[in-house]
């Protein structure tokens, strides 16, 4: 079953926007276009024990060759599960949104 999403525009401050992507499946989360690479994993640590596969929510993961790869992050709610439940380490995980208002708060006088 293919995932459908709704698409919108949101002021993000500053006069700029930002696209956000929700999903009736995980109420509650918005995805941001543009956050890049935010997940690796280094194959060498990975012994493919599947821990990342099977805590996903979002179906991100599958295991070839006896190694985790990373199927899409199409659905990926950057919970960082995956990265926790990692007996070796080979999962890198960075949170790659930053919004602009956190951001402002630093400017501040």
């Amino acid at each position: 079953m293919d995932e459908k999403f709704d698409v919108i525009v949101v002021g993000a401050g500053f006069g700029e926007y930002k696209t956000v992507k929700k999903s009736n499946r995980f109420p509650g989360v918005e995805w941001i276009e543009g956050t890049g690479d935010f997940i690796k994993i280094d194959a060498n640590k990975c012994s493919g024990c599947a821990n990342c596969v099977k805590i996903c929510l979002g179906s991100c993961f599958k295991i070839v060759h006896k190694k985790a790869i990373i199927d899409s992050l199409e659905n990926c709610m950057e919970c960082a599960s995956c990265w926790y439940v990692c007996p070796n380490g080979a999962i890198d995980f960075a949170w790659p949104k930053v919004e602009p208002a956190i951001e402002a708060i630093g400017d501040k006088p």
